[in-house]
């Protein structure tokens, strides 16, 4: 699978080549004259046909070999542009194992740890259906560094795995908060669906007015072609929180309920203050963030060992995720940063034992990971870096 900003990255250097051929659609659709693809894609500007068809090929998964958007990313040259493109390739290039339940893994985009939270993904399972026109509003709450914001990543991973959204994520920055008004929200919004801007209103003098046109135009763009979107505003709360700003999310959320806005977008709204709302409590759904336990982790502990070319003990990798864990509210971001270190390290070490299977997989996990407290995405490449060249140099 691939994350949100896995896409934006596509997107933005696919872009470079396209917007400056003559013919940008046939040039898109050329690698494609056997599939649905031209079938599918459009008309539009270079960026909405780019957009669509990342979407497309997103969306066709693992049914084409080689997968759509390899042969996208292929046919374009992307990895020459940008060498992160090639890690993209690494992690989609073959299908997940039959049978298993992508909803309900325990690590997302095969890189990003994501335990328990049942009751979210029961929610967003809602939030799809035609029942949840009535409730089209969601807002995740909960304690300070609880993991509100990292719900975003399962949110993306769902739009993904379903195929039937498209989510559009905009996050506040809070040291700029003050100069962060409601038409560059609202123009992030837009953007991201692959909409033109020209249609965006004026501003006007009354705040009030202005916000409920900046609404009713991001909703407006939403419901010109087929695709559903799920508008995900993170982090809009606080003190530096511009009062225009603030009167757009109230609309947006007002105008969201109601006509065909209902029937085809949704809102989420992360740590939220649901009292600021002017729409009725009714309309509304909540999930509150828990903590997760030792209880929860054994699933994510199954998932790692299943990656493994040869099983590690899982009370070892237990207690080095456990070990001296902080109990104040730096507790669940430690968690977070020691398993995304463990599901790097693994996955780098298994490549590496593909390519010399003489290699001690068990000796060189436990080596490394030593101090699993220690280690961030960043030390654990460092690490394997090292070793690689240790190896190169026997």
């Amino acid at each position: 699978m691939i994350t949100e900003s896995d896409k934006e990255l596509l997107i933005e250097t696919l872009l470079i080549t396209v917007q400056g051929l003559d013919t940008p659609r046939q040039s898109l659709v050329a690698p494609f004259l056997n599939t649905h693809i031209p079938g599918s894609l459009g008309q539009g500007t270079p960026r909405e046909l780019v957009t669509k068809i990342i979407s497309l090929c997103i969306g066709d998964s693992w049914n084409n070999t080689p997968p759509l958007l390899i042969t996208l990313i292929d046919s374009f040259d992307l990895k020459i542009l940008n060498q992160e493109i090639a890690k993209i390739c690494d992690r989609i290039g073959s299908p997940p194992p039959a049978g298993l339940n992508l909803l309900q893994v325990s690590i997302i985009n095969n890189a990003t740890p994501f335990v328990n939270r049942v009751a979210l993904r029961t929610k967003l399972e809602g939030f799809e259906s035609a029942a949840a026109d009535a409730q089209p509003i969601l807002i995740i709450t909960g304690d300070t560094k609880s993991g509100k914001s990292y719900s975003s990543n399962y949110i993306d991973h769902f739009s993904h795995v379903r195929q039937t959204v498209i989510t559009c994520k905009v996050e506040l920055d809070p040291d700029l908060a003050l100069e962060t008004g409601p038409e560059q929200v609202a123009r992030d919004l837009v953007t991201m669906m692959g909409r033109p801007l020209g249609s965006m209103p004026s501003a006007v003098t009354n705040l009030k007015l202005y916000a409920k046109q900046l609404a009713s135009w991001v909703l407006h763009e939403a419901v010109q072609g087929n695709a559903k979107y799920w508008f995900v505003l993170d982090n809009f709360i606080g003190e530096k929180l511009r009062e225009d700003t603030k009167a757009f999310l109230i609309a947006l959320s007002d105008k969201i309920t109601t006509g065909v806005f209902r029937q085809r977008c949704r809102l989420i709204l992360l740590g939220f203050e649901k009292s600021i709302l002017t729409v009725e409590p009714g309309k509304i759904c909540e999930d509150t963030v828990t903590p997760y336990d030792k209880t929860d982790i054994a699933k994510f502990i199954d998932e790692i060992r299943d990656r493994c070319p040869v099983k590690p003990d899982p009370t070892t990798l237990e207690k080095k995720i456990f070990d001296n864990l902080p109990n104040d509210e730096t507790k669940m971001s430690e968690l977070n940063q020691r398993s995304r270190a463990l599901i790097l390290l693994v996955a780098e070490l298994t490549m590496m034992v593909k390519k010399k299977p003489e290699l001690n997989f068990l000796a060189i996990l436990e080596a490394i990971m030593d101090d699993l407290a220690a280690l961030s995405t960043n030390a654990v490449k460092q690490k394997i870096s090292v070793l690689k060249s240790s190896l190169n140099d026997l």
